[in-house]
């Protein structure tokens, strides 16, 4: 299926980076009172259209061969 495997990378990725941000410290101030710091909010678009390639349907007027 089309974008499956790219899905699949996407969501690996972010979701990984996402776990190690709370681990890591703050690189500026405005973090510190934030509930996710920026990268942690940054990766959830990525997330998002991992899951969108992951789980889309394909096209049902395409030519089968």
């Amino acid at each position: 299926k089309p974008g499956l495997l790219f899905g699949i990378f996407l969501v690996v990725l972010f979701a990984i980076r996402f776990i190690i941000e709370f681990f890591k410290e703050n690189q500026e101030a405005f973090e510190n009172d934030m509930t996710f710091n920026m990268g942690q909010v940054l990766s959830i678009p990525f997330i998002i259209v991992g899951l969108y390639l992951i789980f889309r349907k394909p096209k049902e007027n395409a030519k089968k061969s």
